[in-house]
């Protein structure tokens, strides 16, 4: 009995698949799948502002009208015609580097769902020529805002890379004046680098909207070394000699010190900057020279470098020496290493000096400002002409020879 129900399910079994195949024979024999081609199907051009919007115009080159090749039951293909088809073309997928828009068909007709009909279009896609479009490349520019911490500074930044290219609408190229890398070095005392986000500005420093346009690259690599700073002198140096019967009376220059950068290293090396004599020639001058285009940086170490006005004017003020005479008293001169065997005595009345100077320095000496020495050592009983022993006085300085009568007695 168990036997006989095992053979009869087998036999269900096979009458099942020959109950397919039989529906499947008779369908493909009364409705035969096929295939049709249908043309003049409009596409419909969806959100289209995308492109107008961004100040694009643009043309439509191919993909106005598209055909479809569709495969499926006779029955379902025999009567479609155009009408039976939606076509579109969504606009706010395009690249406006790329010139064209996927389309996507479906069949709208009541009866026929999806999984009835293989659609495969002929042309699947709206060719554009993307009108008002330009392609520009511009440098970027670094903007360092805040301040380092005291006693740094920043030194010469990198970027890499060092120029983006832009593309889009042209009336938004237009108007971008400056492509910049801004970073905020507030407080630094570390060398810095960082990823920074390109700003777009107008000629009136508005940041442009960029979310229309395509970029090489939206950010750059930024790298700024923190430096050191240190403040020093400059030293002037001259050589030469004015000309006779003229003295320097004034020397400045525009830069007396500078600011230098560099490692701790490097700038706790430098104490001062040593310009060399050759610059400043004086040689026989008689008027007021200056001295142009003094360039330090040629005379700072390779190591550090300024961070200060650098090129330096010096300006020599010259002036014509003058004379004028001065009274010694007798009771102005001082006798030195006397011998205690013997009395010693100066001749009577003045003694007229010359001095020479500047006119500002000869105008600040007076009588009372001579003074006098004579040295009587090994002199013997009698009257002798000693030379006077006369100092310099400030920055005047004695003219010629003097002596004066001493007298040597028991």
């Amino acid at each position: 009995m168990k036997e006989k129900k095992q053979n009869n399910f087998g036999l269900k079994i096979l009458s099942v698949v020959f109950a397919v195949f039989l529906w499947v024979t008779i369908i493909n024999v009364i409705d035969p799948a096929d295939s049709k081609l249908i043309t003049g199907i409009p596409v419909d051009m969806l959100n289209r502002e995308t492109l107008t919007g961004l100040g694009y115009t643009y043309e439509v080159l191919e993909g106005s009208m598209v055909s479809v090749t569709v495969t499926g039951p006779t029955s379902k293909i025999d009567e479609l015609t155009s009408s039976d088809f939606y076509a579109s073309a969504d606009f706010s997928t395009v690249n406006p580097l790329s010139d064209f828009v996927d389309i996507e068909v479906r069949c709208t007709k009541a009866n026929i769902s999806k999984d009835d009909l293989d659609i495969v279009l002929r042309n699947p896609t709206v060719r554009l020529n993307i009108e008002n479009r330009e392609s520009k490349t511009m440098d970027v520019s670094v903007n360092l805002t805040g301040t380092p911490a005291e006693g740094f500074t920043t030194g010469n930044y990198d970027i890499s890379p060092m120029s983006v290219k832009i593309t889009g609408a042209e009336s938004t190229i237009a108007e971008i004046a400056s492509v910049v890398a801004e970073y905020d070095v507030e407080g630094a005392s570390m060398d810095i680098s960082d990823t920074v986000t390109l700003r777009f500005y107008d000629e009136n420093g508005e940041q442009v909207n960029t979310s229309g346009l395509i970029l090489s690259r939206s950010e750059v690599r930024l790298k700024v070394p923190i430096l050191v700073k240190k403040q020093v002198p400059v030293n002037y140096a001259y050589t030469g000699t004015v000309k006779d019967g003229y003295k320097i009376s004034e020397i400045h220059s525009t830069i007396n010190s500078i600011i230098i950068a560099g490692t701790a290293d490097a700038v706790a090396a430098v104490n001062s900057i040593d310009l060399p004599a050759e610059l400043i020639d004086i040689g026989d001058i008689s008027t007021d020279t200056t001295y142009s285009n003094i360039r330090i940086t040629h005379y700072v170490p390779a190591t550090v470098k300024i961070i200060s006005d650098a090129v330096a004017e010096v300006f020599i003020k010259v002036e014509p020496l003058i004379q004028k005479s001065f009274v010694i008293l007798p009771e102005n001169v001082t006798m030195e290493n006397m011998n205690d065997m013997f009395r010693y005595s100066l001749g009577k009345g003045t003694i007229l000096v010359s001095y020479e100077g500047l006119q500002a320095d000869i105008e600040k000496l007076a009588n009372t400002d001579m003074r006098a020495a004579v040295d009587v050592s090994g002199l013997g009983v009698g009257t002798h002409m000693v030379l006077l022993r006369l100092e310099n006085i400030g920055n005047c300085t004695v003219e010629g020879e003097y002596t004066i009568p001493v007298t040597v007695s028991r």
